[in-house]
């Protein structure tokens, strides 16, 4: 959770595929790591304009 919370210090706003790709950790990974960082309201999510399917992660304000 760590490391996706760096890529995301640094990169923000970027999807789920965005995050793995930065960090070359396994969507699986990333996906459990948003999780957690979510429930510490560390980070927040919106809906992605291009592609509804997806949400773009960003660290809490």
């Amino acid at each position: 959770a760590k490391l996706v919370y760096k890529v995301l210090e640094y990169e923000a706003p970027l999807t789920q595929e965005g995050i793995a790709a930065e960090s070359r950790l396994c969507s699986r990974t990333v996906r459990y790591a948003l999780g957690k960082l979510e429930e510490q309201d560390l980070i927040t999510s919106r809906a992605c304009l291009e592609d509804a399917r997806q949400s773009k992660y960003r660290l809490a304000a």
